[in-house]
């Protein structure tokens, strides 16, 4: 057990039946001590007494200090969780609070134990209107827009934010890592304005960053944080909204079921990022469907089917390797929606006869089913680089492995799902050589880049929607299989 602190030294406590490890943060280095003690309380070992000789880390102090930074009380939890029907925390009593929840099993209102109340509400299919907190001044929510007590405070856009003040703009400019932690936000002069730094699971770490930033740890500027997601600091709930869910970054896990928890027997359904947050984000919802089985990278697949087993090892080699640089596959694997995809047979493919037909996507929209993924995990693609099919007669030829043209489909029933009406749009826009608008995003948006991070200088790109299928010798390969 660990436990941040700034500035004291420490001194081993009076009674204590285990051992605790205190980490001193000071103005220019880290000390870990160990030889500290800490009291529980019956068998739950709960965190129950703290004590030293230096002021500011007598018992409540230190209690307070845990309670601002990493968002939970540990002293003498009154209580155990207690949960709805539904599987919902109604009572953490590490926070001493109580919870509501709707119908969508989100928390409608907060309270804790002086009677202080967040309240939130919602539209009618789940969106998030307004917040109103005990001390803290009404915020509603409008698409990318935020409102406080009826005044417009900032715009959202891709990169950070707009602050708006009366008749005055900042532009704010977010660092984030691979995860989507915002790291840095800074203004358009590259002043920075906030640091953050996190352990694995969403938990903030302490230290000189904090003292040095223009907006303190728990201005309103640094609301959106782990995972970019919304951070509820208000009463010291501590929570961070994923739309679907909130999060609590002190214990790792989430305080309702997921709803798609059926999907996922292999874990808990409380669970956060599938225990695994240095690759993942919060997995809220469907994956990749194949066959019986549900896809998510780097999962495995242990059963004896060989499609099966092939689509997995195409997926996560892409996954490994660096080739989905658009974060297709992590996207749909944490989508609401399903996609399946099927292998390349006369009963699954009704155009199989058609050499041009292999592999390709069905968006399945007209008769309202879920889109779906014809594959073959054995079909290559050979094509011209530019001018026509005459080069492939005289060599100038570039292959494509079975996985890039998996991930290339994939790359449809993404932009399919994030926006139905303009993939069909796209799709029916001609542009010369490449059929139509949505063929020409995914070849050089999403195909050739793959091409290109998996052969490096020896990647040939293709720049027109044509070639001619062959049968490789694995999914992953573009050596032709020998007769």
């Amino acid at each position: 057990m660990s436990v941040w602190h700034r500035g004291c030294k420490p001194r081993r406590s009076g009674t204590q039946n285990s051992d605790v490890t205190l980490i001193l943060q000071g103005e220019n280095s880290v000390i870990m001590k160990e030889g500290f003690k800490y009291s529980s309380d019956g068998n739950n070992n709960s965190f129950k007494a703290l004590s030293d000789d230096c002021l500011e880390l007598e018992l409540n102090n230190a209690i307070d200090k845990i309670t601002n930074y990493f968002g939970t009380k540990v002293k003498d939890p009154a209580g155990t969780y207690q949960y709805d029907k539904n599987g919902n925390i109604i009572y953490d009593p590490t926070k001493a609070m109580t919870f509501e929840y709707n119908h969508f099993n989100l928390p409608y209102s907060v309270e804790d134990i002086h009677k202080k109340t967040i309240e939130w509400v919602y539209t009618a299919d789940g969106r998030k209107l307004k917040k109103l907190s005990f001390g803290s001044p009404e915020k509603k929510y409008l698409g990318n827009m935020e409102f406080v007590d009826g005044t417009l405070e900032a715009v959202y856009h891709s990169e950070g934010q707009v602050a708006i003040d009366g008749t005055s703009q900042e532009w704010r400019y977010a660092i984030s890592d691979h995860l989507g932690n915002r790291r840095i936000l800074m203004d358009d002069a590259n002043v920075i304005l906030s640091e953050s730094h996190y352990y694995p699971f969403g938990l903030e770490m302490y230290g000189t960053w904090n003292s040095n930033s223009t907006f303190p740890d728990d201005s309103p500027e640094n609301d959106y944080k782990y995972n970019g997601k919304e951070l509820n600091g208000e009463l010291g709930l501590r929570l961070y909204d994923y739309g679907a869910r909130f999060y609590d970054p002190a214990i790792g896990r989430f305080p309702s079921v997921d709803r798609f928890a059926g999907k996922f027997t292999h874990q808990s359904s409380y669970a956060y990022a599938a225990n695994n947050p240095i690759k993942f984000i919060d997995v809220n919802g469907d994956s990749i469907k194949i066959g019986n089985e549900t896809y998510m990278p780097n999962q495995g697949y242990e059963g004896d089917d060989n499609f099966i087993k092939s689509a997995f090892m195409a997926l996560d080699y892409l996954y490994n390797n660096g080739a989905d640089l658009s974060g297709v596959i992590c996207d749909l694997a944490c989508s609401e929606e399903t996609v399946e995809i099927k292998e390349n047979t006369k009963e699954n493919n009704p155009f199989i006869k058609n050499a041009g037909m292999q592999t390709y996507f069905d968006s399945n929209h007209e008769s309202g089913g879920d889109p779906y993924i014809i594959w073959s995990d054995r079909g290559g693609l050979e094509f011209d680089t530019k001018t026509g099919w005459g080069q492939i007669l005289f060599g100038d030829i570039g292959k494509r492995s079975p996985a890039e043209g998996l991930l290339h489909e994939l790359a449809h029933a993404q932009s399919f799902l994030k926006n139905r009406s303009q993939h069909i749009i796209d799709s029916k826009t001609p542009v010369r050589n490449y059929t139509n608008r949505e063929e020409y995003d995914v070849i050089n948006q999403i195909e050739n880049p793959a091409s290109e991070a998996l052969r490096g200088e020896e990647h040939i790109g293709r720049y027109r929607h044509s070639g001619r299928f062959y049968r490789t010798v694995s999914p992953t390969s573009t050596e032709k299989e020998k007769k």
